[in-house]
């Protein structure tokens, strides 16, 4: 039997030999057709600028190589060695390395020649290295002193790395099978991850980034204003009437003032169809958002709900459709919000330069008044009162609310605390709250980020900021429409305050973000000036030159915020970068992407760079595209516990699995404790350092890795961490006899519960009640004013004991979740018996089906 099996794997290995052979042989054809199809676009492109550096057998000889995978001649091969140079000059970077990867793979084989070029290749990449590095060598001076040391310092570990005997080992092996791994970059392997959990960039926001448009939105709409209040009687100042004209006009087309931007009456008509299209539009979508979207998800619970809970992720892909068009619902609402604000304010005060106004009223256009309201006016009152009490205030309060559950904190037994790619515990800074916005697949599928990507955590409320002050801007603005000097000047006072809180907080975390609102604040308060010093000034030479002034900063404003959006498109950037041929450095600790050298070299922690570089890089590779999803999902969910639960915690783990009983233990929590009715009484390990709880008792469940238990309380809002310190106590503690009782009488409870059935524990109370007792005469006046007698029921109020006797039990928890923390303990009973003498007839009068609800008290 034993010589039948070997038999039988002998052949299996035959089996097995012959098909990797075949795959390799087929690998091995593909890369020559690889080889000839690179080769010959580069020397074809050489062709046309010196036609007789290569011959034609050469390139025919190439084209069959590309066709059938079979190899060119020696000659040939020669020739072509002679041009190598040459080819991957004409080659781009992508190209350069498919050609390496398949020569590669084509050397392996051994087929002649080829070991021969790839020889040569790498002869050509080890020159440019050298070069590169004599370039480094040769800048060193221009740089500081402690960058140019820890320069050097890079390039000896990197040259002790590449030197070491295992990496040679490595090398000389050869690493043809992950040869198409290792060459990703690290950006690639962050993108991978990113499609591995669902997440990827596509349409606009691919392209443009949003955070500028809202910047660039945000800028036309604040100006729009001031052009519109401010900029009233300009015949005489024809280059303050251009700046209206055009600027102000792009600035009202942007904010949906189609009559001010257009000056005509197909603009009224055309911007009232807009304006009324867009507000029911957003409104509808905004009830919707308000009553629906926004409880897909609370990220508050998170927490409480444990295993049950869903997370954006998961969320998003259950309701894909949903979370995607609430970002959209989410962004139309910002971007209404000043256009339908303003409407209704200026409705409201039938404001006679507002164009809905002058459509639905008589006005004076010489006097600015309005002389008669048209009745289709009212009715827009009253929708103006309803937008304002149901749009206007409520949703910065919404937004606010829904920036402090679903921004990025710290850990979740401290917010103020974090851990680092290494699970070192750090100071949960802009750097790491940065890298959960962009990269934590929570995140990337919450539909609210928006709302706080690319904002400094401490004013990750400043888009909400941005309404309030629109809306302030908006009434005063509107209320001194009459008086132009107060209006002007009151305006002016509050925007400066609004441009120096921007300037002095510099709330976005990317410096260009900053300058474009800057630069918009600063255009906005100049445009704010500009009207001020008009309403004051008589004088037609100083009117000029506000018109001079606010078209040099309108144009100034326009070119900055075009070349900063312009840079915040990948393409353009690289392109620019490649243009200027300027290197940048990275900084992989910090998490600094880009940067001089003399910022960056300098600050290296060497170790963890190589660390984050090297071995990080080789693994990620390897575990994504060798070892399938399932891998590259594990690797994921690893990173997420080392950020969730830190470096110490994850050895405390591993030391925890070594010991034997603690290992026992821990399974036996995971079998007999993970759920309800577990008791923790120790206050250190709750969120806030005070435990409120009265009972102390909650439900609990389990994190494998890193291993601890999480409690969560059944009569308080507390919530415990159980770690490795805490874990033998607790263990204990719930296995010491006098728990193991309490939780009997608890787990018997919710089995009656369950039950429903008719349960047997009489009590006695005394009640009241009010009963019919005999009949009375009353005297009354009729119609005519007669007196008259009637008999009524009379009625005595008596007190008595009741009885009861059995009742259902009933256990419910604080949420409709199977494993939800609560026990509230109520029995219903609907038995009650009694009587009483009533006072007036003295008859005895039985009470029967009373019923009670007695709580657990």
């Amino acid at each position: 039997m034993m010589e039948s099996a070997a038999n039988e794997i002998s052949e299996a290995a035959k089996v097995i030999g012959n098909e990797i052979a075949e795959a390799a042989e087929d690998a091995a054809t593909e890369a020559l057709k690889e080889i000839a199809r690179l080769i010959s676009d580069a020397l074809n492109a050489l062709r046309q600028v010196d036609t007789g550096a290569v011959g034609e057998h050469v390139l025919s000889q190439l084209e069959v190589m590309k066709e059938t995978g079979m190899p060119i001649t020696t000659e040939c091969m020669n020739t072509i060695q002679g041009h190598l140079r040459s080819v991957l000059k004409e080659l781009n970077d992508e190209d350069v390395h498919k050609l390496q990867r398949a020569v590669g793979r084509v050397a392996a084989e051994g087929i002649e020649g080829f070991m021969i070029l790839w020889d040569e290749l790498q002869n050509i990449f080890v020159s440019a290295i050298e070069e590169g590095r004599e370039l480094v060598q040769e800048s060193l001076p221009a740089v500081s002193r402690v960058t140019a040391v820890a320069t050097k310092k890079a390039a000896i570990t990197a040259a002790e790395i590449y030197d070491s005997g295992a990496v040679q080992d490595i090398i000389g092996e050869g690493l043809e099978e992950i040869e198409d791994a290792l060459a990703q970059s690290r950006e690639s392997i962050q993108m991978a991850f990113n499609a591995i959990a669902g997440v990827s960039a596509g349409g606009c926001v691919a392209f443009c980034p949003l955070l500028r448009f809202e910047i660039f939105r945000d800028f036309w709409q604040t100006v729009s204003l001031f052009f519109a209040n401010l900029y009233q009687d300009i015949t005489d100042a024809p280059i303050v009437e251009s700046a209206k004209v055009i600027f102000g006009g792009i600035s009202n087309f942007i904010a949906v003032d189609m009559a001010q931007a257009l000056q005509s009456d197909t603009a009224v008509l055309v911007g009232l169809v807009l304006l009324a299209s867009l507000a029911v539009i957003m409104y509808v979508a905004y009830l919707w958002f308000i009553f629906s979207a926004q409880y897909m998800h609370n990220a508050d619970n998170e927490i409480r709900e444990g295993h049950e809970t869903k997370k954006w992720s998961e969320v998003a892909a259950e309701s894909r459709k949903k979370v995607k068009i609430s970002t959209y619902v989410l962004t139309g609402c910002l971007s209404v919000y000043l256009p339908l604000t303003r409407t209704a304010v200026e409705i409201i005060l039938v404001k006679p330069d507002s164009f809905v106004v002058q459509h639905f009223s008589e006005v004076d256009m010489i006097t600015m008044t309005v002389l008669s309201e048209g009745s289709e006016l009212s009715w827009l009152k009253v929708a103006s009162y309803i937008i304002l009490a149901t749009f206007t205030l409520p949703t910065p309060i919404i937004l606010a609310r829904l920036v402090t559950k679903n921004k990025p904190s710290g850990s979740l037994e401290n917010p103020d605390l974090a851990y680092d790619v290494d699970g070192e515990e750090v100071k949960f800074d802009d750097i790491l709250y940065n890298r959960l916005v962009n990269q934590d697949p929570n995140q990337l599928k919450c539909p609210y980020r928006s709302l706080y990507k690319g904002i400094e955590q401490k004013w990750a409320h400043y888009k909400v900021y941005q309404l309030v002050w629109k809306t302030l801007l908006v009434v005063i603005l509107a209320v001194l429409s009459t008086q132009d000097v107060a209006q002007s000047l009151v305006s002016l006072a509050l925007y400066s305050i609004i441009a120096g809180l921007s300037y002095y907080t510099t709330p976005f975390i990317d410096p260009m973000d900053d300058i474009m609102d800057a630069s918009g604040r600063t255009t906005a308060l100049i445009t704010c000036a500009g009207g001020a010093g008009l309403a004051i000034s008589s004088s037609p030479t100083f009117d000029q030159l506000v018109g001079f002034v606010v078209n040099a900063a309108n144009v100034v404003n326009v070119v900055i915020m075009g070349i900063v959006f312009c840079y915040g498109i990948e393409r353009i950037r690289l392109y620019m970068k490649n243009f200027r041929g300027r290197f940048t450095f990275s900084d992989s600790v910090l998490e600094i992407s880009a940067g001089p050298a003399e910022k960056i070299v300098a600050g290296w922690d060497l170790e963890r760079e190589c660390k984050h570089r090297i071995w990080h890089i080789f693994w990620e590779n390897v575990l994504l595209y060798k070892c399938g999803e399932d891998v590259a999902i594990r690797l994921l969910q690893l990173k997420e516990a080392t950020a969730q639960s830190g470096g110490k915690n994850i050895r405390e783990h591993f030391n925890g699995e070594s010991d034997s009983q603690i290992s026992q233990w821990r399974m036996q929590a995971r079998r007999e404790l993970e759920g309800v009715d577990v008791y923790w009484n120790d206050p250190t390990g709750t969120r806030d350092g005070v435990l409120n709880s009265k009972t102390c008792f909650g439900k609990m469940y389990i994190h494998p890795y890193p291993f601890h238990c999480i409690v969560i309380y059944d009569d308080a809002k507390d919530e415990s961490f159980v770690r490795h310190d805490k874990f033998v106590p607790f263990f204990q503690l719930n296995m010491s006899q006098d728990i193991q009782r309490k939780r009997l009488v608890r787990q018997k409870l919710r089995a009656l519960s369950d039950w429903k059935g008719q349960v047997h524990f009489p009590f006695s109370r005394m009640e009241t009640e009010t009963v019919a007792d005999g009949t009375k005469q009353v005297r009354y006046k009729d119609a005519e004013g007669n007196e008259q007698t009637r008999t009524e029921t009379n009625y005595s109020t008596v007190s008595f004991q009741c009885n009861y006797e059995n009742g259902i039990i009933y256990v419910r928890a604080n949420t409709d979740k199977v494993m939800s923390a609560g026990f509230n303990v109520t029995m219903t009973y609907n038995d009650g018996t009694g009587q009483a003498t009533l006072p007036n007839t003295g008859q005895l009068h039985h009470f029967r089906n009373r019923q009670a609800v007695m709580g657990h008290d």
